[in-house]
């Protein structure tokens, strides 16, 4: 089992998987790991449309917390349909990308 993904890290290990780095919108960059699979499962979301990793983490400061509160809440719904890393984009266009690699 592969899993691809931006990082290509994950916080779990399992000596089945194999954990890859590449993006969605660089088929090129995954093309081989889909060559010879017999299933995949896309699964790709937003969120938020902000950075909100590292205080999920715990990696932050006070001052940054008060700073994205303070800061208005975006719908992903919203999201400009060119920004590769809007909710519209991941979600509807990134599923339809990968898909045409399979073939």
């Amino acid at each position: 089992m592969t899993s691809i993904s931006r990082s290509g890290k994950s916080s779990i290990t399992h000596e089945n998987i194999a954990f890859e780095k590449a993006n969605i919108f660089s088929p090129e960059q995954y093309r081989g790991f889909l060559r010879d699979a017999a299933a995949v499962i896309y699964s790709a979301g937003v969120l938020l449309e902000r950075d909100y990793k590292p205080l999920a983490q715990g990696k932050f400061e006070p001052s940054q917390v008060v700073a994205l509160l303070r800061q208005r809440s975006r719908n992903p719904l919203d999201a400009d349909p060119n920004n590769s890393t809007g909710y519209n984009a991941l979600n509807r266009d990134g599923g339809e990308i990968s898909f045409e690699y399979l073939n």
